[in-house]
């Protein structure tokens, strides 16, 4: 039976920019950094949340480089949930990080909307 989602990958064009963002910008923490031959297996999770893990790799070919940025399309490529949806609004413009308006109130909650180095999109919502 599965039970929970544990990692999550995300195609990056650099994992040390990408390490940054999400440890800086984003207040992520890094769960692991190992080298494993030539490959670097590189992973944050939110700040306490060890059960869950954005893995930040290389992509394996031109063909996956190709969707660096759009890894969901023009939809949403991840949720995460939030206590404060306003306060992490503004933590997020103040740390320079991209924001599509401002939070919403919608019948499951306050959302808002941001976007990573590479222009995917996320989704933060107060429940």
């Amino acid at each position: 039976m599965i039970k929970n989602i544990t990692h999550l990958t995300l195609l990056v064009k650099n994992q040390d920019d990408a390490l940054d963002f999400f440890t800086k910008k984003l207040g992520f923490e890094l769960h692991t950094d190992v080298m494993f031959g030539e490959m670097r297996w590189l992973t944050v999770n939110p700040e306490g949340n060890k059960q869950f893990e954005i893995t930040l790799m290389l992509p394996p070919s031109e063909q996956a480089a190709q969707v660096i940025g759009k890894q969901a399309g023009d939809m949403i490529f991840a949720c995460f949930s939030t206590d404060n949806c306003q306060a992490l609004y503004e933590s997020l413009k103040k740390n320079g990080v991209e924001t599509i308006g401002e939070p919403t109130q919608e019948p499951w909650g306050t959302q808002m909307i941001f976007k990573d180095l590479y222009g995917n999109s996320y989704l933060a919502v107060q429940q």
